[in-house]
């Protein structure tokens, strides 16, 4: 997919994933970060109530060029370890692959 900025997404988590109603999203290049902000449930989903939950972010970036790049959802608050501990394990991610175009002029 080609994208360009600001990029507008919208769909659906599930309610596991946020904390307080957001989860964190970002744009990377060659592993460096390009743009983040929150993904934030919408109206009139609540992240407290069971199943999917709607959500909203804008990445707003500058690119000079077509760059491969990479959307990267995360999971807000990732389930210990262990049932006996409060230290979290690793958080769920998904990536999905684009190429960042310059913004028409």
């Amino acid at each position: 997919q080609r994208v360009s900025s600001p990029l507008v997404i919208e769909g659906f988590v599930k309610n596991d994933w946020m904390f307080e109603g957001v989860f964190p999203v970002e744009i990377a290049s060659d592993g460096e970060t390009l743009a983040q902000n929150a993904g934030q449930q919408q109206a009139p989903d609540n992240w407290t109530n069971p199943g999917p939950v709607k959500f909203r972010t804008e990445l707003v970036l500058d690119v000079m060029k077509e760059t491969p790049a990479v959307v990267i959802f995360r999971e807000d608050m990732p389930k210990p370890k262990s049932p006996d501990s409060d230290e979290p394990g690793p958080g769920r991610t998904l990536r999905i692959p684009v190429v960042l175009v310059p913004a028409a002029q």
